[in-house]
């Protein structure tokens, strides 16, 4: 009976290690489970923060080309408006030496003497001027 008791005994502290040998199996395996998923979800995580980093990464590219693109048009705009006030600056003093010159003629029509207006540097050949026009004039009465 002893050893029937024994027997038992023995069975069940075998009964009772491989049940600690299963459950410690078990909860090693879900820790590798939980381990596992919780590896995706970092690698899903990091998949992501990297695809942010390359669209922050272009979007930055954009707006540098963006600001060199509007740097380039200030410039031009700057080049283009300081053209436009030295077209009209150029085109004031046309004008104004158009004038002088226009004045000049008529004080040389009623005065018969060339003087060249101020400020308008005219080199003119008054006596060749006359001799192209009394040609003209002789030409036209002939």
């Amino acid at each position: 009976e002893e050893a029937r008791k024994d027997a038992i005994a023995e069975r069940q502290r075998e009964a009772e290690d491989k049940m600690r040998a299963l459950q410690e199996a078990r909860r090693h395996e879900q820790a590798l489970h939980l381990e596992e998923e919780r590896l995706k979800r970092q690698e899903k995580i990091d998949a992501v923060e990297r695809l942010q980093r390359i669209e922050e990464y272009k979007i930055r590219q954009a707006l540098a080309r963006m600001e060199e693109e509007d740097r380039k048009l200030a410039a031009l705009k700057a080049k283009r408006d300081a053209l436009k006030q030295e077209t009209l600056r150029l085109k004031r003093g046309m004008e104004l030496q158009k004038h002088a010159v226009l004045k000049a003629v008529d004080r040389m029509r009623t005065s018969h003497k060339w003087e060249p207006p101020e400020g308008v540097d005219l080199d003119i050949d008054i006596a060749a001027l006359r001799a192209r026009a009394a040609a003209a004039t002789a030409r036209r009465d002939a």
